[in-house]
């Protein structure tokens, strides 16, 4: 009899502890982040990014990385990390 009262006391602390999550997870964020550039300035740093030109792909290959499947019949993508979890 004591057996099950304990798994009904866990099985009680579970759920009360995904209530609690539950109510932290689902607030939303309302802090601004510091320090943000005006539009102007913020234009101006990206118009300074110098972009270089495209080099030799040489050597390259998607396939030499495990993260890139095939999708289609020309179409590669990035694996998810759930989709890795899974198998």
């Amino acid at each position: 009899m004591s057996h099950i009262r304990v798994s009904s006391r866990r099985r009680w602390a579970a759920v009360l502890v995904a209530a609690a999550l539950a109510g932290v997870v689902a607030q939303p964020a309302l802090a601004t982040p510091p320090n943000i550039p005006s539009k102007a300035t913020a234009q101006a740093e990206l118009n300074a990014i110098t972009v270089a030109t495209e080099g030799s792909m040489t050597g390259y290959s998607r396939d030499l990385f495990a993260h890139w499947i095939t999708v289609g019949a020309a179409t590669r993508a990035r694996r998810s990390s759930s989709a890795t979890a899974a198998g």
